[in-house]
């Protein structure tokens, strides 16, 4: 089976295409086995997509541990330069996942994913959720992904009252001078990972609700590299670079 590695910020993801991809049924057990670093291609999920025609694309994505994901902003990136470099896709992309009907535009050789989801859930008592796609409780607070007391509050605060028995993702900024930092947590990871697109969302969002001030765009440096979040009256972007790593071919 033809297969293909993709990663945007540091994201990375197993991409194959639907007709050379395994059985749906096959399909979480496939992305456990094959997300698995050091032992077997390694990646933060797996994707099987669907090109229904130049301008339009579905996907099934698994998390590593092979559950399911409503929606990935740099997944979205990732996947919209594979359909348009190497399946005949054309910009804008109109995506449709779980968390619904997403359009990415390549702009100044930059993806730009409108994040079909964005809105404020609840305040807690020491951060905010909100809903990008995904659900993230978000709060201000500097970190070291490599510190296990910092990964320990994550998994701590991995179920915020006002959701289901999934949970959330954890994702966590800070500011150092004028530059704002940010990292999720992921659910279905369950670490941390170098980006995270809906948690990128996230985190800007609460961000610009604290500072006022910052207008309606901000520039977030995230452990993989960095992403733009850009907010308009109806809309949310995400904004950053992808790449294709490399192809193969796996039993």
């Amino acid at each position: 089976m033809k297969f293909y590695k993709v990663q945007a910020s540091g994201n990375d993801f197993i991409v194959m295409l639907e007709g050379e991809a395994p059985d749906k049924s096959r399909r979480a057990d496939y992305a456990k086995k094959l997300c698995e670093r050091k032992l077997s291609i390694g990646a933060d999920g797996f994707l099987v997509l669907d090109k229904k025609s130049d301008n339009d694309l579905h996907w099934d994505f698994y998390n590593s541990d092979g559950s399911t994901a409503e929606m990935c902003g740099n997944a979205s990136r990732a996947v919209a330069k594979l359909f348009i470099e190497k399946l005949g896709g054309k910009s804008p992309v109109n995506l449709t996942t779980g968390g619904g009907i997403t359009e990415i535009e390549v702009v100044n050789q930059l993806y730009s994913v409108k994040m079909p989801i964005c809105q404020f859930v609840a305040e807690e008592s020491q951060g905010n959720v909100w809903n990008t796609g995904v659900p993230h409780y978000v709060f201000e607070k500097k970190f070291d992904i490599k510190d296990e007391a910092i990964k320990e509050f994550c998994r701590e605060n991995r179920f915020p009252n006002c959701l289901n028995d999934k949970g959330a993702n954890v994702s966590l900024w800070y500011k150092k001078q004028d530059q704002f930092f940010a990292v999720s947590f992921e659910r279905g990871v369950e670490d941390f990972t170098l980006a995270c697109g809906t948690g990128a969302a996230a985190c800007g969002l609460d961000i610009l609700k604290r500072h006022s001030d910052l207008g309606d765009s901000i520039r977030l440096q995230l452990p993989g590299g960095q992403v733009n979040i850009r907010k308009t009256n109806d809309s949310v972007y995400l904004i950053g670079d992808a790449e294709i790593i490399f192809e193969g071919k796996v039993d």
